[in-house]
């Protein structure tokens, strides 16, 4: 399996967590659809800290969730150590704020942010 999607399924944080640790040592799957969940900045920083672990995860729908720029801050410190993720769509449905989406920018000029 190489493409994950959780779309709209309500995942609880113990979810996300136990989503997180797979991530840790998954070697497969490259695309996640985590959109319409109402994941939050912990759930968010969770994520991020398998990110840093991940090196097969290239593309991640994180939209329409409640992310701010808590969890965005989160998402740019995986960044900086995860160079296999490209493709990132947070923008719709969450509440990062201009500074923290060019503060992606920043950091991976061939990161593409939706």
């Amino acid at each position: 399996m190489t493409h994950l999607s959780l779309h709209d399924n309500k995942l609880t944080s113990v979810c996300t967590e136990v989503l997180a640790d797979i991530l840790r040592i998954n070697k497969s799957i490259t695309r996640l659809n985590i959109s319409w969940n109402k994941i939050d900045n912990d759930d968010v920083k969770a994520m991020a800290d398998a990110l840093l672990d991940n090196h097969t995860m290239t593309y991640i729908n994180m939209r329409n969730n409640e992310i701010t720029d808590i969890g965005g801050q989160a998402m740019i410190h995986a960044l900086e150590s995860n160079d296999t993720l490209l493709h990132l769509d947070t923008i719709n449905g969450n509440k990062l704020s201009l500074s923290i989406l060019k503060k992606f920018r920043s950091i991976r000029r061939n990161l593409n942010i939706t």
